[in-house]
């Protein structure tokens, strides 16, 4: 999975281990992980990167922020157009093919980077939260991910 992971951060311009490090707190690098439900959200997650489907439906329709390999975009596609036949199985299934789900992440990653100036901490609280949101003592609501990506970046650089 490493080799691939290099080939979409060489795509994006991004770091290789900010994604694998994504990769492995979001599905610990299993590339048929079973659903996710977030229940606060009252949605499944799929894929490697853990991907609501809303958030996937509207990076496939903002082209213009996301940009996509021919061969992904035209996976993404398909499973676009088989949604209404297929429902969320369609875009699970998708997600689960290692090359698109690690160029969801690329993408995603390269957009939220973009959003917030380059700074890695708040698009990576951003990627679970939804946007880089703080409490009142100056934390990041979600604190504890933030920290899981902080102790993956540094086991992965320690190998």
């Amino acid at each position: 999975m490493r080799e691939a992971i290099e080939e979409v951060a060489q795509f994006y311009s991004i770091d290789p281990d900010w994604i694998e490090a994504v990769v492995r707190i979001e599905s610990n690098y299993a590339t048929m992980p079973k659903p996710r439900w977030e229940k606060h959200l009252q949605e499944h997650s799929y894929g490697l990167g853990q991907f609501l489907p809303s958030t996937v439906l509207w990076m496939i329709d903002t082209p213009h922020r996301f940009r996509f390999p021919p061969d992904i975009s035209s996976a993404l596609a398909r499973a676009k157009t088989a949604l209404p036949s297929r429902g969320e199985k369609a875009l699970n299934e998708v997600l689960h093919e290692e090359e698109v789900g690690l160029y969801m992440v690329g993408a995603y990653l390269h957009y939220l980077l973009d959003r917030y100036d380059g700074d890695i901490v708040k698009a990576v609280a951003a990627y679970n939260a939804g946007s880089a949101r703080y409490t009142e003592q100056g934390h990041f609501v979600n604190q504890w991910h933030v920290d899981k990506f902080t102790e993956a970046l540094t086991e992965i650089g320690a190998r």
